[in-house]
């Protein structure tokens, strides 16, 4: 009854053959979440067929055999990643660095401020040339919560640098929840969301403090605190995230600490030379030679992190099996958190 419902109002579409291939005009959508199936009509939009551009762009170099990783790590085009590939990011504890998120954007957003920095721009109009760029970017990812809730945030934090006002990060990630959840209220029951805001809101309001206490009892030189940050950053979202995944997946995956120390580093350097890449590729032949240099570091550095999460889930007790957890475990770990933070005045 549901169906037909939704069908009633459809043109009518004949089938004729059904492989892996076809295009079909309409598509059905069954979420967990959601109350009702729903049929989607297909149809490229303007953000849809840059994204089959940059896509088409990816396929035309060999990016040493990993190609459709790439398109993962920078439009989030996850269509062609096997199981496997998956399975293997997840027990390593490095999966966020597949799916397009804040991590993604904040490198996006880093690499833009650098290069606008060079030319004789203000900072004003140059945070409204970054939040432009990213709202593209976020359009080109699809608009998924994660690159939304992203965006909302730095459009904030560059908002404030516009209008000349402190700026405030954990204002900004609950504006970007509560923009989210108008929008997709459902979405508020998967794991994508929870697992975002968690990582994110834990490294803002942790982060600082601990690093301060490390700081004030060990002498830290530049390169040694850089390093001390990534572990703690690493520390922080693996902490805030674990009974969120072990409520979800039913796992908790060991070295994922240690895994995100080479793993963060290295999406940075994959995503910049990503970009790099395809801007090369869509100046043509002239930066031919250029393109295929680009291409080749950047298929280096995505061989590498594929023989990380081989070696990683490939080690002994990689991951621990929970079992089903209550979701009210993961609630009550995060709201006593949350309660930690709010004791101001304490180490």
């Amino acid at each position: 009854g549901k169906i037909k419902r939704y069908y009633r109002p459809l043109r009518p579409y004949r089938i004729r053959s059904i492989s892996s291939k076809t295009n079909f005009k309409y598509r059905l959508v069954v979420d967990a979440t959601a109350p009702d199936p729903i049929i989607f009509k297909r149809g490229k939009s303007f953000f849809g067929n840059i994204q089959d551009s940059i896509s088409n762009a990816i396929n035309r170099y060999p990016f040493g055999g990993y190609g459709n990783l790439l398109k993962a790590m920078v439009i989030g085009d996850t269509r062609e990643l096997s199981p496997a590939t998956r399975g293997r990011f997840a027990q390593s504890g490095i999966a966020h660095v597949l799916a397009v998120s804040g991590l993604h954007v904040g490198i996006l957003a880093i690499v833009l401020n650098f290069i606008l920095s060079i030319f004789s721009i203000s900072r004003k109009f140059r945070s409204l040339i970054i939040v432009f760029i990213i709202f593209c970017y976020a359009g080109i990812c699809g608009f998924r919560p994660p690159v939304i809730r992203a965006f909302i945030m730095i459009s904030m934090v560059f908002s404030a640098r516009i209008i000349e006002r402190t700026k405030n990060v954990e204002n900004s990630i609950f504006v970007a929840l509560i923009a989210i959840l108008v929008i997709y209220p459902p979405s508020l029951f998967g794991p994508s969301i929870q697992l975002s805001f968690a990582a994110v809101w834990g490294i803002t309001t942790f982060y600082s403090p601990i690093l301060s206490i490390i700081k004030k009892r060990f002498r830290l030189t530049r390169g040694i605190e850089y390093f001390v940050g990534l572990f703690v950053i690493s520390g922080i979202a693996t902490a805030t995230t674990a009974p969120i995944v072990a409520a979800h997946f039913k796992y908790i995956p060991l070295y994922g600490i240690a895994a995100n120390l080479l793993a963060v580093p290295m999406t940075f350097a994959i995503v910049s030379s990503g970009m790099a890449s395809i801007f090369l590729i869509f100046l043509g032949a002239t930066a031919a030679p250029l393109a295929t240099l680009s291409s080749f570091i950047t298929g280096t550095l995505l061989a590498i992190l594929s023989l990380l999460t081989e070696f990683v889930s490939s080690l002994p007790y990689a991951s621990i099996f929970t079992g089903k957890v209550s979701p009210l475990v993961g609630i009550t770990l995060i709201a006593w958190l949350y309660i930690i933070s709010r004791a101001r005045g304490r180490n």
